[in-house]
């Protein structure tokens, strides 16, 4: 029998948190997930292996466009798909949201800008001897990377019936889903695939979804953003009497040493991870439908955090496991013949067998997605401290349904916005000019372009916009609704209806001049900061992409008063007051019995509706006090051991 070591111990307070399935992917759609994408003009990415470790299908991901920035303190709605079920008890599921900002963090720099060369420039993994190279990305930092290398693995975890096939010359890069230890970019597999990690990652917990809210304050008080993590000076120990037994010192602080950066081990010193219920999706689908709520994606409100940064990146893990054994308290004792799960095992039933399709590599399975690298800012010094930002963004790229497969068509994010009179959006979006030159499209090939204009009259289900000086137009001025119609385009063509040239660069018509400061073709389009100053209902669409049989590219923003806002309230206050007026008039008039019952009975089904139209309304508010994008319809129901961040999950109303 193996003896267990206290961090073994340890790791399996992460186990619950593994996946299962050989095809369960998850791809993030907002912000751009790019599932190891870079420059390249093909459907399928062309290195899986980049800058991390996905276990998607090589047909998700967005390529590498124009970064985005994101103030600090703003909401941003954070969009994804996962192909397996959550939420719904056909498995333990799991959602870990991390995010670090590092100035060596970077996507890789294309050589091929307007894409009209063929691209794959910037698809190369990095190493130690090329890290410095502009052409490849880099997320995690080499000695980080080096110090997994060397680590012996937690020898303590359940690896099924996997133990021979394990190449334990390659340090914690060999783990149960990863016997061969290869490696992806500068990612540590030992961390990847469980969570929360026993040794020190530069990731910042951002928020767990699961389906076991009762483990949320254990979870959560595991993180590194409140618990320091230990590492060994000599690097090849992982636990503290190897480490100290070798002479060398067991440490949880930093040190930044340039030999020894990536060992970062005190604790970040924020809130713990927020801990939610997990979205509810169904099996076998990447719709992304949240199906229970409205139809919605699933989706996540990140409030920025308030450390500004030039090079972040978003990463989102997905977990789902199987209960055919406790992943929580399972563990090396049980490997090989001891196993509960075999590969491919033949099964009795009855005087014959069945054979049933269990890879152990698999039984229990984690997939990741990450961001491009994007900006986050100090807030304008001009604006008042506390005043609400949301981010609208562009979420899809070129092509149509079965071109974009693992990936979504154009769409505006959030879709739903409700916001007070007075609360600030920052229109921004980007888009690539690395898409398959065949995906089906508006405007020039292979480039994402989007705009903003008034919808007619606002109309639900109306397909042209709004006179330039319409009534309805969302912004107050003609200077806003003309940047954001043609995206600050400069030498148009001036008769484009005489060209007809879709593919022009100079066709402002289709958005094809839109250039960066150094005059190169871009998708990229920063609206800025607008102030929400006209109440009412705004419908809005793109007018280069929404073609209405083919795709639909259209949003709703919401502006309300606060009067409004506490309109329901009001209402609902005064109906109950009368309620209870008149059954006490009912009561002192004398009603018979059977004619007060009836009129109870009445007056009780209006107190219940009321009841439960406030506790609706209580629930929807949870998800921020303040404005934010609207999702799910279901809130942000806070679990216990969750932090006080102002992150929600799902969408909220004002």
């Amino acid at each position: 029998m193996v003896k267990l070591t206290k961090l073994a111990l340890a790791a399996f307070v992460a186990v619950a948190l593994l996946a299962l399935s050989a095809t369960a992917d998850t791809y993030m759609m907002n912000p751009r997930g790019s599932n190891n994408r870079c420059d390249e003009q093909s459907n399928n990415r062309q290195n899986a292996n980049r800058l991390f470790n996905s276990q998607n299908n090589a047909a998700g991901g967005y390529t590498v466009a124009p970064a985005l920035y994101h103030y600090v303190g703003s909401t941003l709605m954070v969009e994804w798909t996962s192909q397996h079920s959550c939420g719904t008890g056909n498995n333990a599921c799991d959602m870990v949201f991390q995010y670090n900002c590092d100035d060596t963090m970077k996507d890789g720099a294309t050589e091929d800008a307007e894409g009209d060369n063929g691209g794959n420039t910037c698809t190369g993994t990095p190493n130690a001897d090329n890290e410095d190279d502009a052409n490849r990305g880099r997320h995690e930092d080499v000695n980080y990377f080096n110090d997994c290398n060397a680590r012996q693995r937690n020898k303590g975890l359940f690896l099924a019936d996997r133990q021979n096939n394990l190449n334990n010359g390659a340090g914690a890069q060999a783990t149960r889903q990863n016997n061969g230890g290869g490696t992806s970019g500068f990612e540590c597999q030992e961390e990847r695939d469980y969570w929360p990690y026993w040794h020190p990652t530069p990731w910042k917990d951002v928020a767990v979804l699961t389906n076991n809210a009762s483990l949320c304050a254990e979870m959560t008080s595991e993180s590194q953003n409140v618990k320091a993590k230990n590492w060994c000076t000599t690097a090849d120990h992982n636990n503290k009497a190897d480490c100290e037994g070798s002479g060398a010192n067991w440490r949880n602080n930093n040190d930044a040493a340039a030999a020894n950066v990536g060992r970062m081990g005190a604790a970040f010193g924020i809130a713990k991870p927020e801990c939610l219920e997990a979205p509810w999706t169904r099996d076998n689908s990447l719709s992304g439908g949240n199906t229970r709520f409205a139809g919605f994606m699933s989706n996540f409100n990140w409030t920025i955090p308030d450390t500004p940064g030039t090079n972040c990146v978003f990463r989102m893990r997905y977990n789902i496991s199987t209960s055919d054994y406790d992943g929580r308290n399972t563990f090396a004792n049980e490997n090989g013949d001891a196993s509960r799960v075999q590969d491919d095992p033949y099964m009795q039933f009855g005087d014959m067998k069945l054979r049933l399709a269990i890879n152990t590599a698999q039984f229990g399975r984690t997939f990741q997605d990450r961001s491009h690298t994007f900006e986050i800012r100090e807030r304008p010094s001009w604006l008042r401290k506390g005043v609400n930002i949301l981010n609208l963004n562009v979420r899809g790229k070129r092509g149509n349904i079965q071109q974009v497969r693992n990936c979504v068509e154009y769409d505006f994010t959030p879709q739903l916005v409700h916001v007070l009179v007075g609360d600030y959006i920052h229109f921004q979006w980007t888009g690539s000019n690395h898409n398959n030159a065949g995906n089906a499209g508006e405007g020039r090939n292979r480039w994402d372009r989007s705009n903003l204009v008034t919808m007619l009259g606002s109309l639900v289900g109306g397909n042209k916009f709004e006179k330039f000086d319409g009534v309805g137009q969302l912004f107050d001025d003609e200077e806003t609704r003309y940047r954001f119609a043609f995206v600050d385009q400069t030498d148009c063509d001036p008769d484009p209806e005489g060209t007809n040239n879709d593919q022009a660069k100079n066709n402002c018509a289709k958005l094809n001049a839109a250039k960066d400061a150094n005059g190169v073709s871009t998708g990229y389009f920063d609206g800025g900061l607008q102030k929400m100053n006209r109440s009412g209902i705004h419908h809005f669409m793109s007018t280069r992409n929404n073609n209405f049989t083919n795709r639909g590219q259209k949003g709703v923003i919401i502006v309300t008063t606060l009067f409004q806002k506490y309109l329901l309230f009001i209402l609902l206050a005064i109906a109950g007051v009368v309620g209870v007026v008149l059954v006490a008039a009912l009561a002192v008039v004398g009603v018979t019995v059977a004619s007060g019952a009836g009129a109870t009975g009445i007056f009780s089904g209006l107190g219940a509706k009321a009841s439960k139209a406030r506790a609706s309304t209580r629930y929807r508010r949870q998800g921020s006090r303040r404005s934010m994008a609207s999702g799910s319809s279901h809130g942000s129901s806070r679990s216990k051991g969750s932090s006080r961040s102002k992150s929600s999950f799902g969408g909220s109303m004002i």
